[in-house]
């Protein structure tokens, strides 16, 4: 006989192995759209295992009872555990379907798990060296896996298929949230969903509207609004060599940085409720501050105005957590390097 806390572990584990379930399933049809159809199989038996291990560990414990907190803490944990396991298994299948060229590294299971949970951590290091010749779901399964992780695994459960006894408060706060909306959880997170979304959209339009194309500019709007930092292109946005695109990538990257509740506000109140929140407030500061000492640093190596094209750029991308790139600072002096590494810290 299982324990009643091992019974509310399972079952909530259970529907956080459901969402991954959901995301492949949700995949399908851009594997269908470019025609891609070996990826069919690779997406629909993750699509199965997810909800087959979902459902069976659901279930039978259905009714386990509300979890508190320090359940919260191991389903979190456990979680990212089995969503990016279960997440790696597109890109082990389809590498192992298609083989050799830039999918090799996805054929060892070890990296196809590294990039699983770089995208669902937001972390955005690739073991792939040439992602603009990968499949294109394979190009939308990383950066929808940085979307989802940016907002949260759990959080996108309790958006999609929570209900009473689901112990939303606690999982919540075990992911580390701690802004609320709304009273209820629930509504708390399916606000910031609609925010999310509403963001990613104009984020995308925004960047096609810029010159980028319209597949590129959904991933990046996606890995940008996320802060993941997953890029189509080896050198990243630096790819583009557009002024136009980094500014509106400047945006998309500090929208992503700053709290729901305040971007709740702002919707309410208008842009002062930026200004208004402390915590905004002081990061558009220590932007300012980090962008002119690193464009000052920057002037050894650029003219004026192309050093603090770089420096923002790239100072925006290491304070935000993004990771996007426009310049290659192997070249950059130390001390620039240790502004970079303080906006990142």
């Amino acid at each position: 006989m299982l324990s009643q806390d091992l019974r509310i572990v399972l079952r909530d584990l259970g529907l956080v192995v459901l969402t991954v379930g959901i995301m492949a399933a949700l995949s399908l049809p851009v594997a269908a759209a470019f025609r891609e159809w070996y990826a069919l199989w690779p997406f629909g038996l993750t699509a199965l295992i997810a909800f087959g291990l979902g459902l069976s560990l659901y279930l039978p414990f259905r009714r386990a009872g509300e979890a508190r907190l320090k359940h919260g803490l191991l389903i979190a944990a456990l979680g990212w555990l089995l969503v990016a396991t279960v997440g790696a298994l597109p890109f082990y299948l389809i590498s192992v379907r298609l083989g050799g060229g830039t999918l090799y590294p996805y054929a060892d299971m070890a990296n196809a798990f590294f990039e699983s949970v770089s995208g669902f951590t937001g972390t955005g290091l690739t073991m792939s060296l040439r992602p603009d010749l990968l499949p294109h779901v394979l190009q939308w399964w990383r950066s929808f896996t940085e979307w989802v992780g940016g907002m949260g695994v759990i959080v996108l459960m309790l958006t999609l298929i929570a209900g009473p006894g689901t112990s939303a408060v606690s999982l919540y706060f075990a992911e580390a949230r701690g802004e609320k909306i709304h009273p209820s959880v629930v509504s708390t997170v399916r606000t910031m969903w609609w925010i999310f979304a509403l963001y990613t959209f104009a984020s995308a339009v925004a960047l096609w509207g810029a010159g980028m194309p319209p597949w590129e500019a959904i991933n990046h709007a996606m890995t940008g609004i996320s802060t993941g930092g997953f890029s189509l292109w080896p050198d990243s946005i630096g790819h583009y060599d557009s002024i136009v695109i980094e500014l509106v990538l400047l945006v998309v990257m500090f929208a992503g940085a700053v709290s729901f509740a305040v971007h709740y506000q702002a919707m309410q109140r208008g842009l002062v409720a930026f200004w208004k929140d402390l915590q905004t407030r002081w990061l558009l500061l220590l932007l300012l501050a980090g962008v002119g000492l690193l464009g000052l640093e920057n002037l050894h190596i650029y003219p004026l105005g192309l050093a603090y094209r770089k420096a923002a750029f790239q100072y925006v991308s290491a304070m935000t957590c993004t990771g996007f790139g426009t310049a290659d600072v192997s070249g950059w002096t130390d001390a620039a390097k240790l502004l970079l590494c303080w906006g990142m810290v």
